[in-house]
């Protein structure tokens, strides 16, 4: 189906468009259906309101979705765009609005729904922002790959309420989530963006959750919002990464990335190149059971500081698997107020290294813990290095073993004062029949 308005735009009212097939296997040369596609191309815009334009087949390949204009698309009031499939392929959907995309209560799917079924890529493109309100964004897929989820917000991009997944169940793998800007910066309330892969086939190891990577000019701001690549089963979950020129703030929000078998963890990684990071009420985390979070470190860098308030940065291994390192690097102050760095093992796993480096400031602690911790396995250690000072305020900085293994270093440096108040303490230090690690200031 081929919709022109040549000079004009197009606007649907509670209509259908819809294509739909037993078995359509044709495709071109380069792979792509020929058979069961819609595209709608409206010059002046594409205004969608609870309409469904939806590609559909049982075993073979379904179509694609593209509405393409110069203008902006509007999808409002539970308007649907799929294509879908069986066990089949679902057909990839592209939506491209030069002058803008708002999507309203609405949904943007491709879906297998049996095995051997593979979910089709989504992408989003626009100059100008792109503008995410209760909308749910899917690809899913059984004992295949989930397509990717891909978004361009020339001028920003503005996520409310919305729900955004790549999901893959039994051999198969979660497909890759990743928005960017050009010129503007990444707003989010109250939202999920996931990817997740559960293992039906201990045998598989190849394949893996997908990463999710935010990538914008001027700023990420995440209010009540989770970011989490998780697996169940051998394979590896993705990564998380949040890039900008500006600065990254959250707030009661939580980044993860998770492997709840004998799979790795992904890294969870904050890079501002010319911002600062602050976290109030959030949990980063890395999570392992018998693979490795050390594959998963957690990394903030900053070019102006880094400013947490009740928040929890912490890589863990349940099982045999190691934990990952906790880095924090910056060129400005590093403050911490009832916040927790913590890498630990409760198995024969390894704790990761806690490390805290400032070129250009001073490390302030109140009522926060620094600490690595393992049962058998070895203690991580623990390294805060600034240039002009450390100001430990009921602060406990501590590596310690609770069983056979040895506690990791505990080592403060900085060129200007080391302070002391109240509580604090700075320990390397075991409990079992392992021995205690180095430490000085």
């Amino acid at each position: 189906i081929d919709i022109d308005t040549k000079n004009g735009g197009l606007t649907s009212r509670q209509s259908t468009i819809t294509t739909s097939a037993e078995a359509n296997t044709a495709v071109d040369a380069n792979g792509t259906p020929i058979v069961g596609n819609i595209t709608v191309n409206a010059i002046a815009g594409i205004n969608l309101i609870d309409t469904d334009v939806t590609a559909t087949t049982t075993s073979g390949t379904a179509g694609a979705v593209n509405l393409i204009t110069n203008g902006a698309i509007a999808l409002q009031a539970q308007s649907d765009i799929a294509t879908t499939t069986a066990s089949g392929r679902a057909g990839t959907i592209n939506l491209t609005g030069n002058a803008g995309i708002n999507g309203q209560n609405s949904t943007v799917r491709s879906n297998a729904s049996e095995s051997p079924g593979t979910a089709g890529n989504i992408t989003f493109a626009t100059n100008g922002v792109l503008n995410l309100q209760g909308m749910t964004l899917n690809t899913s897929a059984m004992d295949r790959t989930a397509g990717t989820i891909t978004g361009l917000g020339g001028q920003g991009l503005v996520f409310s309420n919305s729900q955004i997944a790549s999901q893959a169940t039994g051999m198969g793998a979660a497909g890759r989530i990743a928005f960017s800007t050009e010129n503007g910066g990444l707003t989010s309330r109250r939202s999920t963006i996931s990817t997740s892969a559960v293992d039906r086939s201990p045998s598989t190891t190849n394949d893996q959750g997908g990463a999710i990577a935010l990538d914008t000019a001027t700023g990420i701001d995440l209010t009540d919002t989770t970011i989490t690549s998780a697996t169940m089963g051998t394979r590896d979950a993705g990564e998380v990464t949040l890039t900008t020129n500006g600065d990254v703030t959250l707030s009661r929000s939580e980044l993860s990335s998770s492997a709840r078998s004998t799979g790795n963890a992904g890294r969870v990684t904050v890079n501002t190149t010319n911002g600062r990071f602050d976290s109030q009420q959030s949990r980063l985390t890395t999570e392992v059971v018998n693979g490795q979070a050390g594959l998963g470190a957690i990394a903030i860098t900053t070019a102006t500081g880094i400013n947490l308030t009740a928040t929890n940065i912490t890589s863990g291994a349940i099982g045999t698997g190691n934990a990952g390192e906790v880095t924090f690097t910056t060129n400005g102050e590093i403050d911490l107020a009832r916040s927790e760095l913590s890498s630990s093992a409760q198995s024969t796993g390894n704790a990761g290294s806690v490390n805290v480096t400032t070129t250009n400031g001073r490390f302030n602690s109140q009522q926060s813990d620094l600490t690595t911790a393992a049962v058998n396995g070895t203690g991580g250690n623990i390294a805060i290095n600034t240039t002009t000072g450390i100001n430990l305020t009921d602060t406990d900085v501590t590596s310690a073993t609770t069983g056979t293994g040895n506690a990791g270093e505990v080592s403060l440096s900085t060129n200007g004062d080391a302070v002391y108040y109240k509580q604090s303490d700075s320990a390397d230090e075991s409990r079992g029949g392992g021995g205690a690690g180095g430490g000085g200031v």
